[in-house]
């Protein structure tokens, strides 16, 4: 199945993390060097015994936990983190008295040719609507990264745009209004 892709394809996405633990041997600490980077998303774990990790599913897409970053492996077997990081600050909504581990990366999406990435970006994680399981007041944005060169590019805002024809009131001011109190969810980009 290898041998149809274009010989170019200088970045393969999270799906090729089956193929990369098929192809280890001896461990499951060990790695067969791949011919190619390999992008995807290093999440917290918490260990067994400690609270479940939470990571985007169909159940919860919307609640990951905090500090999810977007990583490539080198074919040399270096990591190097791609997202977040300190000189993207201007371009994200994460409060600049909050660390970055505040926010989140899912959804990593590389492009066909390999040179760009498309991910979400959960901007605060940590402040959330009060209730069980509440969503976060920040949001998330997709954004796009140019694997050659780290050029950030954001693709979203957080602009609320609800639908202002059926006679609902959407005042933020007003505790009584249908404005939702959480964030804009822009996620899942392809």
């Amino acid at each position: 199945m290898l041998g149809i892709l274009p010989r170019r394809l200088p970045v393969l996405a999270l799906g090729a993390a089956v193929a990369l633990l098929a192809a280890a041997r001896g461990g499951a600490d060990t790695v067969a060097p791949l011919p190619y980077p390999l992008v995807y998303v290093r999440a917290p774990y918490f260990g067994a015994s400690a609270q479940n990790s939470v990571w985007p599913d169909t159940v919860r897409p919307l609640v990951p936990d905090p500090g999810a970053v977007l990583v490539v492996l080198s074919a040399s077997g270096t990591r190097e983190v791609l997202f977040p990081l300190a000189g993207y600050r201007s371009l994200i909504d994460t409060p600049a008295g909050r660390p970055l581990s505040v926010g989140s990366v899912a959804d990593p999406n590389v492009s066909f040719d390999g040179r760009w990435v498309l991910f979400t970006w959960y901007h605060d994680l940590t402040q959330r609507n009060g209730q069980r399981d509440g969503l976060s007041t920040a949001g998330a944005d997709l954004y796009k990264l140019d694997l050659v060169n780290r050029q950030l590019v954001r693709l979203t805002t957080q602009r609320h745009t609800p639908n202002s024809g059926n006679g609902a009131s959407f005042d933020p001011a007003s505790s009584q209004s249908n404005f939702p109190r959480v964030g804009v969810f822009n996620t899942g980009g392809t």
